[in-house]
């Protein structure tokens, strides 16, 4: 009868809520497993994008300090050492970026880059009038200033040709 009759609406509707949960959670499931991919999606171009801009920078000073080297040495032997002291250390200073942008700890100063910056304009043999004074800008915005400066300033070095 009658309670028999509950008993398999009960049923029913407990078999339906506990297909209902499965599928809520295998969703929930490819939900997660979404967000994972994309995360790590994400953290890949973003090492990519890290990589470009300190790979780009680097590796451009370097070309153009070993290149000023090559050219001196006969003339300039000591210069010429100079040039490949600061190609060394270069170098170096490109590995550890490298290894911070891998390791997601990436530091870049405004200050910082514009010494970089008039280190490598000068070996290009530009004559560059950088501000020394980074107060202007306010702390919040130091570190994309010093992106900013460090992108054009690789690109003045690849592509201007410019002497000023």
């Amino acid at each position: 009868g009658w309670a028999q009759a509950v008993a398999l609406v009960f049923t029913v509707l407990m078999v339906g809520a506990f297909a209902e949960a499965i599928r809520a959670n295998t969703a929930l499931v490819a939900a997660r497993a979404e967000v994972a991919r994309l995360a790590s999606e994400a953290e890949r171009a973003r090492i990519a994008r890290d990589l470009h801009d300190l790979l780009g920078h680097s590796l451009t000073a370097i070309t153009v300090k070993s290149t000023l080297a090559r050219r001196l040495v006969d003339a300039d032997g000591a210069r010429a050492g100079e040039e490949m002291s600061a190609v060394e250390t270069l170098a170096r200073q490109a590995l550890t970026e490298v290894r911070a942008a891998v390791s997601g700890y990436r530091e870049v100063s405004l200050a910082g880059e514009l010494a970089r910056g008039r280190e490598l304009l000068r070996a290009c043999g530009v004559t560059a009038d950088l501000p020394t004074a980074t107060d202007v800008v306010a702390p919040t915005h130091q570190e994309l200033f010093g992106w900013v400066v460090r992108e054009g300033l690789t690109n003045v070095a690849r592509h201007a040709r410019a002497t000023r």
